[in-house]
């Protein structure tokens, strides 16, 4: 699972640095859902013959492992 979210540079962009927070990166895309991006890691993993993880044990370990990473950038005031 690491190894797959390596290849997601070209995906995604750092947010703004914040002194008392972690710093974001956000997809670039607009619509991406976290169920499109399992769906990519189980289409690399069945590529390269590796066990695939459900969709549910996936995403807690997304969330653990890289709570950096949203799939949007948070909305700016008007």
């Amino acid at each position: 699972m690491k190894e797959n979210v390596k290849t997601w540079n070209s995906k995604v962009e750092d947010g703004f640095p914040c002194a008392h927070h972690r710093q974001k990166r956000f997809f670039t895309a607009e619509g991406v859902e976290w169920g499109q991006i399992h769906q990519e890691y189980e289409k690399a993993m069945k590529a390269k013959g590796a066990t695939v993880m459900g969709y549910s044990r996936w995403l807690q370990y997304m969330h653990f492992f890289f709570p950096e990473i949203s799939l949007v950038r948070p909305k700016e005031d008007e």
